[in-house]
């Protein structure tokens, strides 16, 4: 999902991989997040947003469904959990006081569309892994 990201973000955007986000009384290390500015910004701090967020639900979904409600809070305009396993992705967005206003679920045979990142599309079965 990193390279696909990569090939489709304009250059005002950065794909960070593991990298932690300073949100207010949080620190999340979501598993992919997309910025917007230069690598510069952040020598000495985090970034306090990002435009999207990306968590892969491999070991807990639990806790990966609980942070739609931490990056809701902090503004993050787009939240997106892969569930391999279900092969669904749950896409979160409008983000508000009382979590995301919209939520859907797409299936393998979807086409993602970042309603946050002009540009970001791709078929599903690009990202889930194949069936076994």
């Amino acid at each position: 999902m990193t390279e696909l990201l990569l090939r489709q973000v304009s250059e005002e955007f950065k794909v960070r991989r593991e990298s932690p986000l300073t949100l207010r009384g949080s620190e999340p290390e979501p598993d992919i997040s997309v910025v917007k500015g230069r690598w510069d910004d952040w020598a000495n701090t985090h970034p306090q947003t990002a435009h999207l967020v990306i968590e892969v639900a491999v070991t807990s979904e639990a806790i990966a469904e609980s942070k739609a409600e931490i990056y809701s809070e902090a503004g993050i305009a787009e939240y997106w959990l892969v569930r391999p396993g279900e092969r669904t992705v749950n896409v979160y967005r409008e983000p508000g006081r009382d979590g995301y206003l919209s939520r859907s679920i797409l299936g393998e045979h979807d086409r993602l569309r970042c309603a946050s990142i002009p540009g970001v599309e791709f078929p599903l079965v690009d990202i889930l892994p194949a069936h076994t």
